[in-house]
């Protein structure tokens, strides 16, 4: 993901309410939130390791676990208006264009960006 994206992605989320808390130990800011998500969703193999992130980012198992329910929350509430899933009869077309083009599987984009989500 490109900075331009991710910093329209940022811009979102930030306000989202799952971001906030009532709590004497406030949350991280959003922008840490995301990057960690990212940066694990982003990553296939040993690079998803909680392990991995706990080590880069110095936090724990349960904060990055936190903040990746967290950012896929706002996402699915901020983004549900544009993002949907094609009607069947739609599916088969896109399935088989992208077959055709060497992408078995494939049903759709997200406005050409790539984001390679594993989990």
């Amino acid at each position: 993901m490109d900075k331009h994206t991710f910093l329209k992605l940022l811009d979102r989320l930030k306000d989202h309410s799952i971001f906030q808390n009532e709590s004497s130990h406030p949350q991280a800011p959003v922008v840490v939130q995301l990057t960690v998500a990212l940066d694990r969703l982003g990553h296939e193999g040993n690079g998803v390791c909680i392990e991995r992130s706990k080590e880069l980012w110095g936090v724990s198992h349960g904060t990055i676990v936190n903040y990746t329910k967290r950012v896929l929350v706002a996402i699915e509430d901020r983004l549900a208006g544009e993002l949907k899933w094609p009607r069947e009869d739609e599916r088969r077309k896109i399935f088989e264009a992208f077959e055709e083009k060497g992408f078995p599987g494939c049903v759709g984009l997200i406005d050409g960006t790539l984001v390679q989500i594993i989990q």
